[in-house]
C-alpha cells in the first residue's frame, strides 16, 4: 500500500496495490487527489435536482433544460439533439501541439451544442432528465423504464412512485429511499419485497408490518411486536396517515424507535467480499457506494450493471472496463476520462456527449463515428499515430490521466449535484475552483404547469392538511414551502397518487423533501471500527454519531436478526 499527499486537501490517503495495478492496466498514473475530492470533481458534473426556464439555441423555442441561460456552451432541444440536423464534425479543429491541451479542449467544449435533457422515447412526461422508456411521468432524474412517477431521483422499471430516491421493481410506493421490489410501501428505507406496510428500515419480504426494523419474512408486526391482522388494521387505521400532522408525529415516533435499533455496518449483500454502502448483488465492490450488480469495481458510485470499472459516477447497463467516468453506460467498455457517454461506445478518452462510436480523442456531441481527435475525422493509421504522439505530449506535461479540471463543469457549484450531497459555501467553492451562481434562475416544478409566472406571486393558499380535502382545484393553488418559503403546486397526476396511496400532501417543495431523503443516508467516507463482542475489525461509512447505532454485520446477524 502507498500513502500519497491529496494536492486539494494536503491530507494523506492511501492507494492499495489492486487499485495502482488497476491504473497500471488503464495505462493511467495513480491520481494525485483523494477519493473524496475525486468524488466531489464528478458530482459537480451532474445536476438531478434542477430544472431551467431558457431557448433553444438553434430554434429558439422556449424549453426546460438542466442547463441555466448562461451556459457557456450552446443547448438545444431533445428533438433537435436527436433529430439529425446537429454536425457536430463541422466543429472539429486538428490538435495543435504549439497550445495547450486543455485550452484547445475547451475550444471544442464550449462550442459543440448540447441537450437540454437527455431523454430517449418517453411518452406525456414532462420535466425529465436521463430517463428512457418511461410514460405518464413527471419531475423524474434518472429513470428507465417507468410509468406514473414524480418527484424522485433513480427509479428503475416501476409505477407510481413518487417522492422516492434509489428505487426499483416497485409499485405504489411514497417516500422510500433503497427500496426493491416493493409495493404499497410508504415512508421506508433499505428494504426488499415488502408489501402494504408502513415505516419500515431494513426489512425484507415483510408485509403488514409498521414501524419495523429489521425484520426478514414477517407479517402483522407493529413495533417488531407481532399482532393480530385485526389489531394490526385497527392501529392503521388510528393513526390517520391520510392527515400530514399524524405522518409528521408518526415520522418522529419511528425516529425515537430506531434510536437504539442497531444497524449492519454496511447495507447491502456481502459486506465481508465489499466495502463501502449500499452495495446490492454487488462482488468485489471496494470503497463504493449505491451500486447494484457491479462487480470488481473501486471508488465508483451509482452504478447499475458494470464490471471492472475505477472512480466513476453512474450509470452503468452494460458498462465494462472504464475509469474516471460520470454517467457512462449502456454498453459502454473502455471509457476513460469521458462524460455523458452511452450507447455502445468503446475506447474513448476525454470525450461528452458522444454515442454510438469508437476509438475517439477529445470529442464532443458525435455520433456513429470512428477515429475522431478534437471532431476532427481521420483514417485508422492517422489516427492511432496522432493518439500516441498526443498522448506521449501529455505524459511529458504530467497531464495524461487527469480528469477534466472544474470549469468544464456546465453547472456553478451550487446548482450541481455536488452542492446537495457535499454542501459548501460560496468562497470555499471558488477557492476549489468551481463556480458560483447567486442568481435565482431555477426553475421550480410549480413553473412548468404554466401561469405561475403571471400569478404575481401575491396569492398563496393553504396546503391541504388531510387527503380528503384534495380535489381538481387545488391544481391551480400556489403554495409556500414551509422551510424555504419557496412557491410550490401540486400537480394533477401528483394528487390522483396522493389520493390513491392515501397519503397526506405534502408541506413542503421538491427541493427539501429531496434533501431530507439524502440526509438519510451515510456520508461516502470510510473510517474504522471493532467490534465490541468478537474484536473483529471493520471499515463502515456510518459515523460514530449515527442516528442509529452501527454493528459488524455477522455480530448483527447473530444478535438481532435470529430475534426477529
Amino acid at each position: 500500500m502507498e500513502t500519497r499527499t491529496c494536492e486539494i486537501t494536503s491530507q494523506s490517503f492511501a492507494i492499495t496495490a489492486e487499485e495502482a495495478a488497476a491504473y497500471e492496466y488503464f495505462d493511467i498514473p495513480v491520481p494525485a487527489v483523494c477519493p473524496e475530492e475525486r468524488y466531489r470533481r464528478q458530482l459537480a458534473f451532474r445536476n438531478e435536482e434542477q430544472f431551467f426556464w431558457r431557448k433553444c439555441d438553434k430554434t429558439g423555442a422556449k424549453l426546460y433544460s438542466i442547463f441555466p441561460s448562461m451556459t457557456a456552451f450552446p443547448v438545444v432541444s431533445a428533438e433537435y439533439w436527436w433529430g439529425g440536423e446537429l454536425d457536430a464534425l463541422s466543429y472539429g479543429k486538428p490538435f495543435d501541439f504549439k497550445r495547450l491541451f486543455v485550452e484547445q479542449l475547451l475550444d471544442i467544449w464550449w462550442s459543440v451544442p448540447r441537450p437540454a435533457v437527455r431523454v430517449q422515447q418517453v411518452n406525456q412526461c414532462t420535466a425529465v432528465h436521463d430517463v428512457a422508456r418511461a410514460k405518464n411521468s413527471y419531475f423524474v432524474f434518472s429513470g428507465t423504464d417507468i410509468d406514473q412517477c414524480c418527484y424522485s431521483v433513480g427509479v428503475w422499471n416501476s409505477k407510481e412512485v413518487i417522492d422516492c430516491y434509489f428505487v426499483s421493481d416497485s409499485e405504489r410506493c411514497y417516500e422510500c429511499v433503497h427500496c426493491f421490489g416493493c409495493r404499497n410501501l410508504r415512508w421506508s428505507e433499505f428494504c426488499r419485497n415488502c408489501t402494504d406496510s408502513w415505516f419500515l428500515s431494513n426489512c425484507e419480504d415483510c408485509r403488514y408490518c409498521l414501524f419495523c426494523t429489521n425484520l426478514k419474512g414477517k407479517e402483522y408486526y407493529i413495533f417488531n411486536r407481532k399482532v393480530s391482522p385485526e389489531e394490526f388494521d385497527r392501529i392503521v387505521r388510528e393513526w390517520t396517515f391520510t392527515a400530514r400532522a399524524r405522518v409528521e408525529a408518526a415520522t418522529e415516533e419511528f425516529e425515537t424507535f430506531l434510536a437504539d435499533q442497531p444497524f449492519p455496518h454496511m447495507i447491502g449483500d456481502e459486506p465481508e467480499e465489499n466495502s463501502g454502502n449500499y452495495l446490492y448483488q454487488c462482488r468485489s465492490a471496494f470503497d463504493s457506494f449505491e451500486c447494484v450488480d457491479a462487480a470488481n469495481v473501486v471508488h465508483c458510485h451509482w452504478l447499475r450493471g458494470a464490471r471492472d470499472c475505477l472512480d466513476g459516477f453512474g450509470f452503468g447497463d452494460g458498462l465494462s472496463r472504464s475509469i474516471q467516468f460520470v454517467n457512462v453506460g449502456s454498453g459502454a467498455e473502455g471509457v476513460i476520462n469521458c462524460i455523458e457517454c452511452w450507447n455502445n461506445v468503446r475506447d474513448l478518452v476525454y470525450c461528452s456527449y458522444c454515442e454510438e462510436s469508437s476509438d475517439l480523442f477529445a470529442c464532443v456531441g458525435l455520433r456513429g463515428k470512428q477515429y475522431c481527435i478534437f471532431n476532427t475525422q481521420y483514417s485508422k493509421d492517422e489516427y492511432f499515430e496522432l493518439r500516441a504522439r498526443i498522448v506521449a505530449h501529455l505524459r511529458e506535461r504530467s497531464i495524461w490521466g487527469k480528469f477534466f479540471p472544474a470549469n468544464f463543469s456546465g453547472f456553478a457549484y451550487n446548482l450541481s449535484s455536488a452542492n446537495f450531497y457535499m454542501p459548501l459555501s460560496k468562497v470555499p467553492a471558488k477557492m476549489l475552483g468551481f463556480r458560483w451562481d447567486d442568481g435565482d434562475e431555477a426553475l421550480k416544478p410549480s413553473l412548468l404547469m404554466g401561469g405561475v409566472e403571471d400569478s404575481g406571486g401575491d396569492r398563496f393558499a393553504e396546503v391541504p392538511q388531510r387527503t380528503e380535502a384534495l380535489s381538481a382545484q387545488h391544481v391551480s393553488e400556489l403554495y409556500l414551502c414551509e422551510l424555504s418559503g419557496k412557491p410550490y403546486r401540486l400537480a394533477a397526476q401528483e394528487i390522483a397518487l396522493y389520493q390513491a396511496l392515501g397519503v397526506a400532501p405534502p408541506g413542503r417543495c421538491f427541493e427539501q423533501r429531496h434533501q431530507a431523503r439524502i440526509k438519510r443516508l451515510s456520508p461516502r467516507r470510510l473510517r474504522s471500527d471493532k467490534s465490541p463482542n468478537s474484536g473483529r475489525s471493520f471499515r463502515t461509512a456510518f459515523p460514530e454519531q449515527w442516528r442509529r447505532p452501527v454493528a459488524f454485520h455477522r455480530d448483527w446477524e447473530r444478535s438481532v436478526r435470529p430475534l426477529r
